[in-house]
């Protein structure tokens, strides 16, 4: 799916995605990206903003390939991307989430559900590497509340931004 205008919305809720990318959203166009069930089977990244402006929300399915990566290489005016991860399974063949770039604005994600699986041997879970903000789990969770599990070579790897760490079952 490739997105190349702005305001688009894409919900996935069952089916199967495969091929080389999973959804892809350029420089600088805006969507929303709601994922509650299906299936993505990629052989390169199962998500990817290049640009921002791109708000993903996944609350159940599974995507199989190189992970979400948020990548943004350049200024522009358009917000940074949001992730709000509350169930559902990432296992990539590299990194399973990565925000990686040298712009000046940031993404804000925050994983309170799931699993996020990095696939080789020197991938992160979580690669947090441009500017922006991770949340992992829920401040004060309950006892009721399930955090998430993020596994990799390193669970998570923060280069750049701010990390808030509440509950997770991370290695």
């Amino acid at each position: 799916i490739f997105n190349q205008t702005s305001g688009n919305t894409i919900d996935i809720d069952g089916g199967t995605i495969t091929g080389r990318v999973g959804i892809l959203s350029v420089t600088g166009k805006t969507c929303t990206v709601d994922i509650s069930g299906g299936t993505f089977t990629t052989t390169g990244v199962s998500i990817q903003s290049n640009g921002g402006g791109m708000a993903l929300t996944i609350s159940g399915g599974t995507l199989t390939g190189d992970g979400v990566n948020f990548n943004r290489n350049t200024d522009s005016t358009v917000a940074g991307d949001t992730l709000t991860m509350t169930g559902g399974t990432i296992n990539a063949s590299s990194c399973g989430i990565s925000n990686n770039g040298s712009s000046t604005v940031g993404t804000t994600m925050t994983i309170t559900g799931g699993t996020i699986n990095g696939g080789d041997a020197t991938a992160a879970g979580i690669y947090h590497a441009g500017p922006g903000t991770l949340t992992v789990g829920v401040e004060n969770h309950p006892d009721s509340h399930t955090c998430p599990t993020i596994s990799g070579a390193t669970g998570i790897e923060m280069r750049a931004g701010t990390l808030n760490l509440y509950c997770g079952n991370i290695t």
